[in-house]
């Protein structure tokens, strides 16, 4: 299958684990499990990376790629994840603690880390969420789109109490 999909140009990525035991599940199953440091592409053609092999909740996505022939720089947390049009215009973007973005078309420089998501839809309306963003809506995502929602945080789980 591997020699298939390179034979068609597919582009290889972070490889998926072949065993990974119980994942959740009680006894001896065994299940596929995606990368915990790596990229991958999604059928719609979204380019994602992620980076939580040493930190749960993520680790810096400092880098620049080229995906689909366009140059992207990124400063984020943990996840990216970024979807072109074939006109080359960015229609889909996913970051958890995104600090920074640069591709043509779209730069985003933000005052503080913030998990932010945003996708074209058909009808050709930008909608986008965000989390972990105090005060206004900064004008650099304003110029993506004015339809802008907030995640409230989820409350934080309670300490674990030692058993003295």
């Amino acid at each position: 299958m591997t020699r298939f999909l390179e034979q068609a140009g597919v582009e290889k990525v972070t490889g998926w684990s072949a065993r990974l035991e119980a994942w959740g599940q009680p006894g001896r199953v065994s299940h596929a499990a995606p990368p915990a440091d790596g990229h991958a592409v999604l059928t719609d053609g979204t380019y994602v990376r992620v980076a939580g092999s040493r930190e749960a909740a993520g680790e810096a996505i400092r880098e620049t790629f080229t995906w689909r022939g366009r140059l992207v720089k990124v400063d984020a947390i943990g996840v990216v994840a970024i979807r072109f049009s074939d006109d080359g215009k960015v229609v889909a973007l996913a970051a958890g603690g995104l600090k920074s973005l640069s591709t043509k078309g779209l730069e985003i420089s933000l005052p503080e880390r913030t998990d932010i998501a945003f996708m074209t839809g058909p009808d050709g309306k930008t909608r986008g969420v965000l989390q972990c963003l105090a005060g206004e809506v900064p004008p650099t995502l304003l110029s993506i789109t004015t339809d802008w929602q907030r995640l409230a945080l989820p409350p934080s789980l309670p300490q674990a109490r030692r058993a003295d």
